[in-house]
């Protein structure tokens, strides 16, 4: 139940997440209610009726919106075929763009891997099958015979990679590549394709991920527990199937998301002092820590707005269950975010290691933060 908790608050920040933690530790059906919590908040998805990656509608005909968010070559070729020849996109009304509605998931915008050593660049990123039929040669400008990858299909959606341990070095380079620019390149295409995925990954050794990987993933424990109201819970939960914590989180998405005006997390009202605050720590923290918990990655500037973020989020799900408390962030909620930021790029090397080093942590933050 912790661990869903704590995981939301990432998934309210839009940050791709690896959960680990000993084998039967319940990592897998975690991510799984992450997941039914998502399609709750949202049932249905809109994207370009032909598109097989999943774009948003809004790409192809606005441009505020694509500049965050572009459309795929394909969709720019079939609303204006002279792209192929001047790379400009010439967007078409609102009303021409086809539109399909479908339920929100498992293959509509909704997918689950097992993560293997056969899992290669090509089954995320694409692949493209050339002519056979003798006629003109292909050209890399063209899409025709592409097949969209993991990280393509799940565009606008969610990405369930189990035991990412398991993933080649190379593919792991081609999942940073899409972490960085939320893009992917296909071999044989000159062009890029969207990959707005959100990343939900499980693994029982977290030691293998890369400071890169951690610095844009978050992650979280999930462990057996030590005491006996937790065990019973999880009893509870996976024995007798009450699931009254997803109930609850599911309150986020209660209204109709289509219907009800949006709340851009980073416009949720914070002290500037607050802020500064923030900033003054991770300048000590930088130039003074050497405790275990340090790291590459721990105080970097994702780090930082990992922290801003996950107060803001500590505040909205706060008051989905308190409606009367003030909206504005905090002193409690700013230290939780810098926790947060600081914990979710832990890499012990064992149990006992990483509760010290993120204990050690904690504690350092409750005794600096000003």
């Amino acid at each position: 139940i912790v661990a869903c908790g704590t995981s939301w608050h990432a998934g309210l920040i839009g940050k791709h997440l690896i959960l680990y933690g000993p084998p039967g530790g319940r990592k897998s059906n975690v991510a799984k209610d992450i997941v039914a919590i998502a399609q709750a908040g949202q049932p249905l998805i809109f994207t370009e009726r032909h598109c097989q990656v999943q774009c948003n509608p809004f790409s192809v005909f606005d441009a505020d919106f694509a500049a965050e968010n572009d459309a795929c070559p394909e969709c720019k070729l079939r609303y204006d075929p002279e792209f192929r020849h001047t790379g400009r996109f010439r967007r078409p009304a609102p009303e021409e763009v086809l539109v399909k509605a479908a339920s929100f998931g498992e293959g509509q915008g909704i997918e689950y891997v097992e993560g293997t050593v056969g899992l290669q660049r090509m089954h995320l990123a694409g692949h493209k099958i050339p002519r056979l039929d003798g006629n003109a040669e292909s050209s890399d400008f063209d899409p025709e015979g592409f097949h969209a990858g993991l990280l393509s299909r799940t565009n606008n959606g969610i990405l369930h990679l189990d035991e990412m341990e398991k993933l080649r070095p190379q593919t792991r380079d081609c999942l940073l590549d899409a972490l960085n620019s939320e893009r992917i390149k296909p071999e044989q295409l000159r062009y890029t394709y969207p990959a707005h995925a959100l990343i939900i990954g499980t693994t029982n050794d977290h030691t293998k991920f890369s400071g890169a990987i951690n610095d844009r993933m978050a992650l979280l424990a999930v462990r057996y527990p030590d005491d006996v109201e937790t065990s019973h819970a999880i009893t509870r939960r996976g024995y007798h199937h009450q699931r009254e914590a997803q109930r609850q989180l599911s309150q986020l998405a209660s209204a109709d998301p289509h219907r009800e005006e949006s709340v851009w997390l980073r416009a949720v009202p914070m002290p500037v002092i607050l802020e500064k605050a923030v900033d003054a720590l991770y300048l000590r923290f930088r130039s003074n820590y050497r405790g275990s918990g340090s790291t590459e990655v721990t105080a970097s500037n994702r780090s930082k707005f990992d922290a801003l973020d996950a107060a803001r989020a500590k505040l909205m799900l706060e008051r989905v269950f308190d409606p009367e408390l003030a909206a504005v962030v905090g002193r409690d909620h700013t230290v939780y975010g810098v926790k947060y930021a600081f914990c979710t790029r832990v890499q012990g090397a064992s149990p006992s290691r990483d509760r010290k080093a993120k204990t050690e942590l904690v504690e350092w933050v409750d005794a600096h933060f000003e």
